[in-house]
């Protein structure tokens, strides 16, 4: 609420010294630019945007197999779920009226959620204890499992479409199995315009120390205004590999 309101006194200042410079100076007054640009660039911006180039990252590319070792010279796999999610699944603490704490779900942590449970179908994780896991592929019911599959299938196909990326990724050559030159499209090495989600980790890692009154919450982290600069759990802050820029 406070941002909120730092960009609406900032914007009609702004809007309120353009009228009152083109009133007494004219449009075309040297002294009207130089005083509209000076408040209107120093408006605060909703701009996270981040570049990120993708490139492999060998603890998402590990094979497990069944007998709980990774493909990499038989060393244990770090789980994709302690690499994806915080300890509490993604799931934002919120304080209702009545003073009671319920979980809310953050979209991003929703689609890596379904993403878990449906790699998990394919390269299983017996090591992690799906037991206490917050993405467990099956829950030992056929026709309850296979909704569950199906809901992710749909869900993880929306957020991408929804997320839009437009980045053009020319293709490369590259040797296959037989030694010959063959023409791929990887994706690997382009940048991309990305948000950062390092500020909603630590949103929701905040929020279970400090659950968020639901009286500020609106349809989105970012419009909310919460705190997503600074990590008040002191002991719980590591921001996993696969979430930082590179």
């Amino acid at each position: 609420m406070h941002s909120f309101l730092v960009v609406l006194v900032f914007t009609l200042s702004c809007a309120l010294a353009i009228v009152f410079l083109f009133w007494n100076n004219g449009p075309g007054s040297t002294f009207t630019h130089q005083i509209q640009n000076k408040l209107c660039s120093e408006s605060p911006s909703w701009d996270t945007s981040l570049s990120r180039t993708f490139r492999p990252i060998s603890s998402l590319e590990t094979i497990s197999h069944p007998s709980g070792h990774s493909s990499n010279n038989g060393v244990d796999d770090i789980s994709w779920e302690s690499l994806l999610l915080p300890q509490n699944g993604g799931l934002l603490r919120v304080r209702t009226s009545n003073d009671t704490v319920t979980d809310h779900g953050v979209s991003m942590f929703h689609q890596l959620h379904c993403l878990i449970v449906i790699r998990d179908l394919i390269f299983p994780e017996p090591s992690r204890g799906n037991r206490n896991s917050t993405s467990p592929s099956h829950i030992g019911h056929p026709k309850s499992d296979a909704i569950h599959w199906a809901h992710c299938f749909d869900y993880i196909a929306q957020g991408i479409i929804c997320a839009a990326d437009d980045t053009i990724e020319p293709p490369h050559h590259v040797l296959n199995r037989e030694g010959r030159k063959v023409r791929i499209i990887d994706g690997v090495g382009h940048t991309h315009a990305c948000r950062d989600p390092t500020s909603l980790w630590r949103a929701v890692q905040n929020s279970e120390l400090h659950p968020i009154d639901m009286s500020i919450l609106k349809d989105s982290v970012r419009a909310s205004s919460l705190n997503t600069r600074d990590c008040e759990m002191v002991d719980n802050c590591t921001i996993p590999e696969p979430y930082r820029a590179h």
